[in-house]
């Protein structure tokens, strides 16, 4: 029988730097060998227990260590590289005057790509330099 497989833990990385390297056991029986087993992505050294992977696609990448011997059922394992895309460019709207005891609404673009949220951010230059 071959040896068991095992791999590295999954990772998620940007499309930004959509390369990444994966990582196997050696075998003491039987040959390993790397393989897509769903999305996108070239193994550049399949053979190697280490070895990086290029060409990934947004969404998950799955890559299959398969270790062989003859006759024997294969061993195999799985590790996911999950690719996110890169967010959209922030808008918040123009900037607003007003008096302090009105209200206004903060108007920014809904995000084509991720989550938006506002935050508060506080001048803490003018505070520690004038009596603000």
């Amino acid at each position: 029988m071959p040896t068991p497989s095992s791999v590295s833990a999954d990772q998620t990385v940007c499309i930004s730097s959509a390369n990444a390297t994966i990582s196997a056991n050696t075998p003491a029986i039987g040959t390993g060998s790397w393989s897509v087993a769903g999305g996108s992505g070239t193994v550049s050294l399949p053979t190697n227990t280490i070895s990086p992977v290029t060409g990934l696609a947004v969404g998950m990448n799955s890559f299959a260590w398969v270790i062989s011997n003859g006759v024997c059922p294969p061993s195999s394992a799985t590790v996911n590289i999950q690719v996110d895309d890169v967010p959209s460019i922030p808008v918040a709207g123009v900037d607003q005057t007003i008096c302090i005891n009105s209200t206004t609404s903060l108007n920014a673009t809904n995000p084509a790509i991720g989550n938006g949220i506002w935050n508060v951010l506080r001048r803490w230059w003018l505070s520690k330099y004038t009596n603000v």
